[in-house]
């Protein structure tokens, strides 16, 4: 009988304590946006099997919903719906997937270039973080976010030693399924086209332009949607002009870089879009709302430039700095887990260890991989600046910064 190797006995061990914490905590009551993605999956299901319970207009909002933020996310839940048992479980049992996935792309992108240690080390960190555990069983899109940039990552590298046409297919799918799932990822696609043909002799220019069309073809379809449905021009999401205005409204308090998590912000910011466009059902409102949102994000900013130049920099700090949306989840009485402070601490612990890698990844930098992973994590911050921070989209990067880490670490440590 052939021994299982290192890698085959940890990926067996992650998933047995995966499956161990989903059947410990594996049903919390989904609140904020996960209760809307649930909501949404179902409402669109139902329309899908023609049931007497789906309305016209209760349909249109709900495909609009999957619209709103994360299009490729709030899809998987009108199929999780359309399977028999709870919608919410399938959504769980595909995100411990995809966090095995994401731990086994990194090993395996490593493998070469760092070593079997460096690479495992960096396998068990993306599997076993405490913030992606957390959001492999909670109803966010992180999870497979994850997955998703470290399937590009290990495609990406694959096409570049060796640019078939198979191997190009795969990158181009796996680049749409990557915007789709963490829209962030578009500013940054130009430069993954161009670092993966820097070996390349033959066709650049086509083949990257291969590589680009589905995503690109997927996104100008999502923007002719969202901009006809707002009256106003819109990058593909329904929330981009309420995510500015959160970020450029008068009413932010001082040391704060948007509305967001700022209840009394919030509260007055919606008194303020109610008073302008009174709700109402269909497009009207939408597109009302729409309206003043970018008005007043592009007055509050003309107004005063320096301070929306402080409120970008600031928001650039709360999406890098250590998570705290775990502890206040896990605080929330409604969704029925008693979390001591242990848990908060130790998530703090982590993330703090997280960021640190970044200045690893900086001091690595005069490679060349290494310094392309730390141009692509500032371009995926980029989106931040014109409209919300939190750590929450800066979470999916974890692989990078697992993988620019080793590679920076690991010439150091190895025998010739």
């Amino acid at each position: 009988m052939c021994p299982l190797s290192p890698f085959a006995r940890s990926l067996l061990a992650v998933a047995g304590i995966q499956l161990l914490l989903w059947w410990a905590w594996g049903s919390p009551t989904p609140i904020f946006d996960e209760a809307g993605y649930l909501a949404a999956g179902e409402a669109v299901a139902r329309w899908l099997h023609c049931t007497p319970a789906a309305e016209p207009c209760a349909s249109a909002q709900s495909l609009g919903r999957l619209l709103w933020h994360n299009p490729g996310y709030a899809a998987l839940f009108v199929a999780a719906e359309l399977l028999p048992g709870a919608a919410a479980q399938w959504i769980r049992a595909l995100q411990l997937l995809a966090g095995l996935l994401a731990g086994a792309c990194v090993h395996r992108l490593l493998l070469a270039p760092a070593g079997p240690r460096w690479a495992l080390a960096a396998a068990w960190g993306v599997w076993l973080h405490p913030v992606q555990l957390f959001f492999r069983l909670t109803l966010w899109p992180v999870a497979l976010s994850t997955a998703a940039i470290a399937l590009v990552a290990l495609l990406a590298s694959r096409f570049a030693r060796s640019p078939t046409p198979g191997r190009r297919l795969e990158l181009s799918l796996g680049l749409l399924g990557l915007t789709l799932l963490y829209p962030m990822a578009l500013a940054c696609l130009p430069l993954l086209a161009l670092w993966v043909l820097a070996g390349e002799r033959v066709s650049r220019w086509e083949t990257a332009g291969w590589l680009l069309m589905p995503t690109a073809l997927c996104w100008i379809g999502l923007m002719g949607v969202t901009s006809s449905a707002l009256s106003v021009p819109s990058l593909g999401l329904l929330a981009g002009p309420e995510n500015a205005a959160l970020g450029n409204n008068p009413y932010i308090a001082a040391g704060r870089g948007s509305s967001l998590h700022d209840k009394d912000s919030v509260q007055r910011l919606r008194a303020w879009t109610d008073a302008q466009c009174p709700r109402g059902p269909g497009l009207s409102s939408l597109r009302c709302t729409a309206r003043a949102h970018r008005h007043l994000a592009a007055q509050t900013a003309s107004e005063d430039p320096v301070g929306a130049v402080v409120r970008a920099g600031l928001r650039v700090f709360e999406t890098w700095s250590p998570d705290r949306f775990v502890a206040r989840h896990l605080a929330e009485p409604r969704i029925g887990i008693a979390a001591g402070p242990a848990v908060g601490w130790l998530v703090r612990v982590v993330e703090i260890v997280t960021l640190a890698l970044l200045l690893v990844i900086a001091f690595g930098a005069t490679d060349r991989r290494v310094l392309g992973i730390l141009v692509v994590l500032g371009l995926c911050t980029l989106p931040v600046v014109l409209g919300v921070g939190l750590t929450r989209l800066r979470e999916p990067l974890l692989p990078l910064l697992v993988i620019g880490a080793a590679l920076s670490l690991s010439r150091y440590h190895r025998r010739p």
